[in-house]
């Protein structure tokens, strides 16, 4: 929880930092600069220790170095610190309440997260390359020892600092409760809004999405699984959510914070005080923004860049964001200034896949270069046949049969994920060509472009999974995105037909104050008492220990998570090379010593004898 509470300030600091240098601090209110934020400051931060990992490994003093320089610099600029400061002020009214929601939920996602991690990718290759970058940072020729080394991901750099090797991997899982903390943090501020009845259609769109993934990622047996681990599944799919969000708020229809949608909006028994704060764009200000090559747009670009850093399936988002800002800023330096964002923050990811692999999009062969330590070509070829499926999940079709109708049939009965996407792809399907006809007839221009942004965004990530890798865990933002759309366009217009005609229901107007002072004030009062507040927060956070001290690995998880598997193994030592080779069927490695492998190739050598492992791998002969 500690660790979580310092990198939400430290993602919330850089974030806001981005935000300035966007000029984007009038267009977004309060709430969605500190969302934006939090988002923003993550990207950067992981996209800056894989760049780090390139020179140096990803120690602990290594990643408080990098921490401590953004977060000097990011308070080194008076902005920064004014919006701080702003932000502190109107949070401290309600602090107590607020301080007390995050410890409650940090605590529980921390029970959730500190289970014994037993996804197989991580024991596979996350964890190891988490080490790799931990102890030795990048390394030629890492895909040699382990085709799923080449997999690199800013996710893992992220996660490295926290993973050194005395810990046995005991924070394998840390990055992805952060997020799920992230998640829930990001739906009390839109529940807040939508309580109040000031929610926009950014608002239901988020919490619809983020509720959903969330549930599904927690209460499913598959997913759960991943989510308390390494895995960099669950925040591609919240990624794909905040691109979906920002696109969406960058076309929201703007209001004259002096006269126009709080008070308007504002029910009659809400107090001044409640408001959020009125740092609202002010109209026509997206207009005069959207002409400027910086601007909003700019905000799900950076997001799908250090998405597709994370993890290749994320490339729909990134195309999809691209074409958004280049459409948004038809100009020379709109074409100047994107191409280098994307280039700029891609750079690190592309370059940290050759050092390993010689291929800047391992594993596709697109551009790879002939390298001493590129991989051979057949070791790749039956990566990418493995991840998509077909024959080499399924085998062979008989020979009288359709075969395309036959994988059909096979995939459709491999898991019950298969269903869901047949049920999500008929739905989206539908609600697809519902909204391109209706919103013509119920939306403004802005809105209305916005609409086909997120259609396209749907479609063309589904196309891409279901070419690419046809399970439920690779598409689940994209598969999910129209149905949370089409209820959010039906919740937030069902908010607007209340409020006009809220004063056609006078009972409900004259009882709802009597009905909040009856239910509510006790309930407010109490938390707002600091002695009551402290002591329910730590009655609660008391019974948590309590329960997972009387659970089976109670002990274990009381403190820290509990630790990976060590296999079993049998030193073996090749031209120099001394590999723990693990027994195991599968070849998982989980926390043995490094370098851990299943069959060693006897034609791998060391890159630099002098330096040992780090210095890398080589393998002569063709590629």
């Amino acid at each position: 929880m500690l660790v979580w509470t310092g990198l939400i300030a430290l993602c919330l600091i850089v974030g806001c930092l981005v935000l300035h240098w966007m000029q984007v601090e009038q267009q977004l209110r309060l709430g969605d600069r500190a969302i934006a934020a939090v988002w923003l400051g993550l990207s950067i931060l992981a996209i800056s220790l894989l760049a780090t990992a390139i020179f140096l490994p990803l120690s602990p003093p290594i990643g408080l170095a990098v921490a401590a320089v953004w977060l000097l610099f990011a308070l080194s600029f008076g902005a920064v610190r004014a919006e701080l400061r702003d932000g502190w002020a109107r949070l401290s009214v309600a602090l107590r309440v607020w301080l007390m929601g995050y410890g409650l939920w940090a605590g529980i996602i921390a029970v959730f997260a500190s289970q014994k991690v037993t996804w197989i990718d991580t024991g596979l290759y996350h964890y190891g390359l988490i080490r790799w970058l931990s102890e030795y940072g990048v390394t030629p020729g890492l895909a040699l020892l382990n085709g799923q080394f080449g997999f690199m991901s800013a996710w893992f750099a992220i996660a490295a600092p926290f993973n050194p090797p005395g810990l046995e991997g005991r924070a394998s899982a840390v990055m992805n409760g952060f997020i799920l903390l992230v998640a829930i943090g990001q739906m009390a501020i839109v529940l807040g809004r939508i309580l109040r009845q000031r929610a926009l259609l950014s608002d239901w769109l988020l919490l619809l999405l983020s509720l959903t993934v969330c549930l599904l990622v927690t209460q499913t047996h598959l997913l759960s699984v991943i989510t308390v681990s390494a895995s960099p599944d669950i925040v591609i799919a919240l990624l794909t959510v905040m691109v979906a969000w920002s696109i969406l708020i960058v076309a929201e229809p703007t209001v004259d914070s002096a006269k126009g949608f709080y008070q308007q909006s504002q029910p009659s028994n809400v107090e001044p005080s409640n408001v959020e704060p009125s740092n609202v764009p002010v109209e026509g200000s997206h207009s005069s923004t959207m002409g400027d090559a910086i601007g909003p747009a700019l905000l799900p670009l950076v997001l799908s860049v250090a998405a597709v850093s994370m993890k290749l399936t994320a490339l729909p988002l990134l195309v999809v964001a691209g074409a958004f800002y280049f459409y948004n800023h038809l100009s020379f330096k709109g074409l100047a200034i994107g191409s280098l964002v994307i280039g700029g923050l891609l750079l690190p990811f592309l370059t940290s896949e050759i050092v390993v692999s010689g291929c800047p999009l391992y594993p596709s062969t697109f551009a790879c270069l002939d390298l001493p330590w590129s991989p051979p070509a057949a070791q790749m070829q039956s990566l990418l046949a493995a991840s998509r499926g077909g024959t080499a999940w399924f085998g062979q079709p008989p020979p009288d049969v359709n075969p395309y109708l036959w994988l059909f049939q096979q995939w459709f009965a491999f898991n019950q994920s298969s269903k869901l996407i047949v049920l999500l792809l008929v739905l989206s399907g539908a609600m697809a060509v519902g909204l391109l006809r209706r919103s013509p007839q119920i939306f403004e221009r802005s809105r209305r472009m916005a609409m086909v942004w997120l259609v396209i965004l749907s479609v063309i990530g589904i196309g891409f999974m279901l070419q690419a890798a046809p399970l439920f865990r690779f598409g689940m933002g994209y598969l999910l995105l129209l149905p949370a759309l089409t209820g959010a366009i039906i919740l937030e217009r069902w908010q607007g037909h209340h409020q006009e005609h809220h004063h056609e229901h006078l009972l409900t107007q004259r009882l709802g104050p009597l009905r909040h002072r009856i239910c509510l004030n006790p309930m407010l009062k109490l938390v707002t008492k600091p002695r009551a507040a402290s002591l329910l927060t730590v009655g609660l956070l008391s019974a948590m220990v309590v329960s997972i001290q009387a659970s089976e690995t109670g002990r274990d998880r009381l403190f820290l998570p509990p630790p990976l598997a060590i296999p079993t193994s049998q030193v073996q030592s090749l031209n120099g090379i001394v590999y723990f080779v693990v027994q195991n069927e599968r070849g998982e490695c989980w926390a043995a010593t490094l370098p851990c492998v299943q069959n060693p190739r006897s034609d791998i050598k060391l890159r630099n004898p002098q330096l040992g492992i780090k210095g890398g791998f080589v393998a002569p002969g063709p590629h």
